[in-house]
């Protein structure tokens, strides 16, 4: 399950967002010269997929990392709008294909994408939010050497994503060892939600011109970081902080989990046996709420330390390299407000 928060408005960047796409989709009809499509067929083709996915309320938590980045490399102010939309259409076109992939039934509180503009749509859209983010780079109009360094920055990240959006499709809990659990859930954490955090809290260093110790210290933050919100999401989709509709999605589909992980740490090999074989009768049918109530039994508080001590060491981490100032105070209430997203503070 892909790492989304809910606000209850659209965010500014957002609405930035949108009227950007409108004015990009009017300019396609320009590349073919002698024909101009009206704006009716773009609607139906692009901007009303677009907007029913965008319009519903999200926390633009990355949009704020890419600002943040930004100023601590010392960027002029304001940052240029693109910069955050750049993250913004790279993740939102990552959910929506995700929701195909794990066939999803809800996002943001509202169905997904697919089952209101079928498959086909919905799948084209959010791949064409991939080029247009790339696109977006290219159109900041920054010096070649940051220009260049950003495209290989988003085109190993996207590489990365899909790499371990792979190893997430194709490995079933049920079919593993207890002892590749730990390191097969790590890796796919780190190339999914890692890298794609690492890549918010870096891509405002970079385009500003940080120095390479900045912009490593903000990516191996952003990388640890996201690895704490995966073990956070992976905890409360057991929980009934999550929307009925999307709770023990993990079990269900039988994917391995930081849960899951831990318990293989924890447990022994008998017991861990008999919690996979559990499972496997949840993916046969059987209701999933008191497989999910002895996982969280059997992990008790380690769950919640774990998550914790991941936060504090990438924390510590960035603080090492970074001296305090206001930036960094700010990043800090950001995190405090989206722990607190997850009804945790």
């Amino acid at each position: 399950m892909s790492i989304d928060l809910q606000s209850s408005a659209p965010a500014p960047v957002t609405i930035t967002l949108l009227q950007l796409l409108e004015q990009d989709c009017l300019l396609s009809s320009q590349c073919v010269p002698g024909h101009t499509l009206p704006l009716c067929f773009w609607e139906k083709a692009l901007l009303d997929p677009a907007r029913t996915f965008f319009s519903a309320p999200g926390k633009s938590f990355r949009a704020s990392l890419v600002d943040l980045g930004w100023r601590l490399a010392g960027g002029a102010s304001p940052v240029p709008p693109e910069l955050p939309i750049i993250l913004e259409a790279l993740h939102g076109g990552s959910l929506i294909v995700d929701d195909i992939e794990d066939y999803s039934t809800q996002r943001r509180g509202r169905p997904a994408l697919y089952l209101t503009h079928g498959l086909p749509l919905a799948l084209n859209t959010g791949n064409w939010l991939y080029f247009w983010a790339l696109n977006l780079v290219h159109r900041l109009e920054l010096p070649s050497g940051i220009e260049q360094q950003l495209s290989r920055r988003f085109s190993s990240t996207l590489l990365h994503c899909h790499s371990g959006q792979a190893l997430d499709l194709s490995v079933r809990l049920t079919a593993l060892r207890q002892e590749e659990l730990p390191s097969i859930v790590a890796v796919v954490s780190g190339l999914k939600t890692g890298q794609l955090m690492g890549l918010a809290t870096s891509l405002g260093a970079i385009a500003a011109g940080g120095s390479v110790a900045l912009v490593d210290a903000l990516t191996a933050y952003g990388q640890q970081l996201g690895k704490a919100l995966q073990m956070l999401d992976d905890l409360s989709n057991l929980s009934d902080q999550v929307d009925i509709a999307k709770r023990y999605e993990d079990l269900r589909n039988n994917r391995p989990s930081w849960v899951w992980a831990w318990l293989a740490e924890d447990l022994s090999a008998a017991h861990f046996v008999r919690l996979q074989q559990r499972n496997s009768e949840v993916v046969s049918g059987a209701q999933p709420g008191p497989l999910a109530a002895a996982m969280l039994s059997h992990l008790g508080a380690g769950g919640v330390t774990r998550i914790d001590q991941c936060f504090d060491e990438g924390w510590r981490q960035l603080c090492d390299v970074v001296a305090p100032n206001k930036c960094i105070e700010a990043l800090w209430q950001e995190l405090v407000r989206l722990k607190a997203g997850y009804g945790r503070l």
